[in-house]
């Protein structure tokens, strides 16, 4: 993986928060803005940022939210969830690898890498990451507009149906898509931030190692606990603070555990992955926050195995301890 050196601040912070090091005065032109994915999106290329380029950016963010939007009746997802209503999660799972099913609903090859991956991962954990929890998430509303505790049979009745959600992996996927991007255009840095998952990309101009700060869970605004220093990297978290409601006194966050139908409970506040990989970073966050820790440290050889990627995690605890993976 790139090189990295991890920082533990003395301080008492929470959050994911990126601060990085202005690389460049000059600048092509101002960085557009884009909400797509259900998050707010941004990419600076600095000098090397062109109307052209950020165009071709634009348009794959465009691409994505056709391709996975659990919401936009006419994305790729939703066709597939409408043509597979009422049918089990192995078919779900299954569907989208075969022939027949290709002919039928036009599955794109972005549908299908991120489905394989996710499957991989499924298999591997025992349904720690799980995609096809659409129906669960939808009952609890947590990123929604009335978001609620369902009873224990609704939280059975929604574990018992299927449909695809993508929402725990596709940014780091369309990330990763984005460098890929940068790349073909020898782009020499960037910064890309799509919600919260960071990819630091190239060289600054003094050859220093990017800086990317991991927040206090218990204050998201505040100063970071824990500084990444990095080489052309992503750093991506997953934690109880970032989309969440509270009801009777207890906060009710958006990480579900496919095995219990729950918000994730096992003593962690947030996991943060760094690795080459943008869309590793993305599902291993999610994976390893309902494995949690102790677990996650047994799988960690296997997960890197499975996915072709070496990584670091770090992990912040409901209590704010603090343990960062060896290298």
């Amino acid at each position: 993986m790139a090189k990295c050196k991890i920082v533990l601040i003395t301080l008492l912070f929470v959050g994911f928060v990126c601060t990085f090091s202005s690389c460049s005065k000059k600048k092509a032109i101002d960085p557009p803005v884009w909400f797509v994915m259900d998050t707010v999106c941004t990419v600076n290329a600095y000098e090397d940022g062109s109307r052209e380029l950020y165009d071709k950016i634009g348009a794959l963010l465009t691409e994505m939210e056709n391709t996975f939007s659990a919401t936009r009746s006419d994305s790729e997802v939703c066709r597939l969830n409408g043509l597979l209503k009422g049918q089990s999660k192995e078919r779900f799972f299954e569907y989208a690898q075969n022939d027949t099913g290709k002919g039928q609903a036009q599955i794109s090859d972005h549908f299908l890498q991120v489905l394989s991956a996710s499957k991989t991962v499924y298999d591997l954990t025992g349904g720690a990451l799980d995609v096809t929890l659409d129906p669960l998430i939808k009952l609890w509303d947590i990123n929604g507009e009335n978001p609620r505790v369902p009873s224990e049979a609704e939280i059975e009745e929604a574990l018992s149906l299927s449909g695809y959600n993508f929402g725990a992996v596709v940014k780091g996927y369309a990330t990763d898509k984005i460098v890929e991007i940068l790349e073909e255009n020898k782009v020499k840095r960037a910064v890309v931030d799509l919600g919260g998952n960071v990819y630091v990309f190239g060289e600054k101009p003094d050859h220093s190692l990017w800086n990317v700060g991991i927040k206090n869970p218990d204050d998201p605004t505040g100063e970071p606990l824990v500084r990444i220093q990095t080489e052309s990297a992503s750093v991506v978290t997953s934690g109880n603070y970032e989309r969440y409601f509270e009801a009777g006194g207890k906060r009710y966050h958006h990480i579900l555990d496919p095995n219990t139908g729950w918000p994730a409970d096992n003593g962690l506040a947030s996991v943060s992955i760094i690795s080459r990989s943008s869309f590793a970073c993305d599902i291993l966050s999610t994976t390893l926050f309902v494995l949690g820790k102790e677990k996650s440290l047994e799988m960690k050889p296997a997960l890197e195995e499975a996915l072709g990627v070496q990584f670091k995690a770090v992990f912040i605890g409901t209590d704010g301890e603090v343990y960062i993976t060896e290298d």
